[in-house]
């Protein structure tokens, strides 16, 4: 197409096209491009906003004043901050957020006018009730996320359980101006009493657990506001959305005073499915012994034969409905899955049928990622017998000491339905063309649903009191020569320090990391004969440092790729952002 040709296309297609460009400095680029590009651009780019700092949403709120008035229908997306982070290096931050104390209310006018907003997001700021004010009146409103923000506690009568919203988001925020030690009804925790709430993500730390004590778990007449109990005939105790399906929970510290609040939110209201939850842990302070005797006191409570309902909520014995795990495996026995439950009216009872064995009765576990520190082959495969439905699994990712055939003839016997395997290991081994030979005639041929296969080299997978004691023993392959993807802006200040990091790790022990030499060579010959008998086998790499395989579909030709791992380095402290969780797969040759 000529470029005459292209400007005699109507507007309406140029606006299809800019809405469905995924990158908006793209979009943002072809708006410069002329006038005509402008007005038609403006469309796509004001669906999604994402004011940072401070004098940025000076400048953003007084264009919206002006400017971009009449338009105030077209936003859909809205993300604010970080803000507080930026004080330090923005005067002019220093100056509005101390000296304008209309700044924060200039900001919720302005969203009250976004009447069409589906997702509100913030980011690092301060905020009160005013916000959930403004959010009440916005009918479409269904995503609320609030991430690492602080939370101004005032006496007000609060709205949270009016909001329209279906997914929240609660992460590592806080509370200050708190007259009272004890949490109230306007505590950011009540926004899980929205009637619509079917999604919730939700970071499970001290703070929480004990404000989710307060404010929903304990039964009618407990719950002590202010160290005084509740008479039961003036006060109807909160509790969490009946239509909950789905809960993600991240555990930084794994203790015995988690557990009570899991339970309670977990547990599904009577009369209605159980919820699927995702657990993540980030470390445990409990060791291998008190996580088995831990497991088998919450298992003597679910051997009950009667579970009586408080406050709407089923009493199980533990955290059930978990079908994605990610944690050591020492702690997963903890959250044992929940027995079916049989509603009787007449007791107001939920029976528990304990002997059953069919495996309709269990929410099956489909997802595993087994965090350092690592463990033997043998003590993972042990492991990975104890599962109570191994073939319901399809991903798995483990990490171990010395990488050892032993680990795959186990995950080919015990889960042959699985789709993804992650193998990650710190000695062993090379990836040669033996390795492959056997790989390809007596395990893969076994894995018919296989999809992807990652047996990679990582110095980080064990814990820190290994790392240590095995310096300068282990440690990263370079990775100079590698190709970096090319236009990676996602949260670079995070990526900045999380490389810095391990940057003196990678100089100090890349020599003495085990090498797998050219593998390039061999591999793709190997990868035309698997694909005979696992047809579904798109992604593979093997050995090294982000270089892979990859084919889209059935019968496309297999090409080199960079692969980059979206959950990060192992050991590494988690952090939520806005990004998804999949991994990133890019061609060598597109970049």
């Amino acid at each position: 197409m000529s470029t005459d040709d292209a400007l005699d296309l109507p507007d309406d297609v140029w606006i299809d096209i800019f809405e469905l460009i995924p990158p908006r400095q793209l979009a943002a680029n072809v708006q410069k491009t002329c006038t005509r590009f402008y007005f038609l651009a403006v469309r796509a780019l004001l669906r999604h906003i994402h004011w940072v700092t401070p004098a940025q949403i000076e400048d953003a709120l007084k264009l919206w004043g002006n400017t971009y008035s009449n338009r105030t229908l077209l936003p859909k997306w809205l993300w604010i901050g970080p803000v507080l982070e930026s004080q330090s290096r923005d005067p002019l931050a220093i100056r509005i957020l101390n000296l304008d104390p209309q700044f924060y209310r200039r900001i919720a006018l302005q969203v009250s006018y976004f009447c069409s907003l589906q997702t509100f997001s913030i980011s690092g700021m301060s905020y009160s009730d005013d916000i959930y004010r403004v959010l009440v009146n916005i009918p479409t409103l269904r995503d609320l996320r609030i991430i690492q923000c602080e939370y101004v506690m005032a006496a007000s009568t609060p709205v949270q359980g009016l909001l329209p919203i279906t997914h929240l988001r609660l992460h590592n925020n806080k509370i200050i101006n708190q007259s009272s030690a004890i949490p109230n009804k306007s505590h950011p925790l009540s926004l899980l009493t929205c009637p619509n709430l079917t999604h919730l993500a939700i970071s499970w730390d001290d703070l929480t657990a004990e404000s989710y004590r307060f404010i929903i778990h304990d039964p009618l007449g407990k719950n002590h506001f202010n160290h005084k109990p509740i008479a039961l005939a003036t006060r109807k105790a909160p509790r969490a959305s009946p239509n909950l399906r789905c809960v993600e929970i991240y555990i930084p510290h794994l203790d015995y005073t988690r557990f009570d609040g899991l339970i309670s939110l977990t547990s599904p209201p009577p009369t209605s499915s159980d919820v699927r939850v995702k657990i993540r842990i980030g470390k445990s302070v409990l060791s291998a012994e008190e996580c088995r005797s831990l497991a088998s006191a919450l298992q003597e409570r679910h051997r009950l034969p009667v579970h009586t309902f408080i406050n709407n909520v089923s009493q199980y014995g533990g955290v059930g409905g978990v079908w994605s795990y990610d944690g050591p495996f020492e702690c997963f026995n903890v959250f044992p899955a929940p027995r079916k439950k049989v509603w009787d009216h007449q007791a107001r009872t939920s029976v528990v049928d304990v002997d059953a064995a069919s495996d309709n009765l269990f929410t099956p576990l489909t997802h595993m990622r087994l965090t350092p520190p690592s463990e033997s082959v043998q003590g993972i495969v042990v492991r990975l017998e104890q599962l109570r439905h191994p073939l319901q699994l399809k991903y798995l990712e483990v990490c171990v000491d010395n990488l050892d055939m032993e680990i795959l003839y186990a995950i080919r016997e015990l889960c042959p339905n699985v789709q993804e395997i992650v193998v990650r290991y710190t000695m062993g081994r090379l990836i040669d063309e033996d390795f492959a030979i056997r790989l390809g005639a007596s395990i893969l041929p076994g894995l018919h649903h296989l999809r992807t296969l990652r047996i990679r080299y990582d110095a980080l997978c064990i814990s820190t009191p290994e790392k240590t004691s095995r310096q300068p023993c282990v440690g990263r392959p370079p990775v100079e020569d590698l190709p970096i993807r090319n236009g990676d802006t996602k949260n670079p200040a995070r990526r900045a320090k999380k490389h810095a990091s391990s940057a003196l790790l990678r100089s100090q022990l890349s020599a003495a990391a085990p090498r797998a030499g050219n593998t390039d060579a061999f591999l793709y010959s190997y990868l035309v004969a698997w694909q005979r008998y696992c047809p579904e086998l798109r992604r593979v790499q093997l050995g090294g440092v982000g270089v892979a395989w990859r084919r889209r579909w059935a019968g496309e030709k297999w090409r080199r790729s960079w692969v980059e791992d979206a959950k990060g380095e192992w050991g590494a402290d988690f952090e939520w952002d806005e990004s998804d969780e999949e991994d990133i797969w890019v061609d060598i040759n597109d970049t």
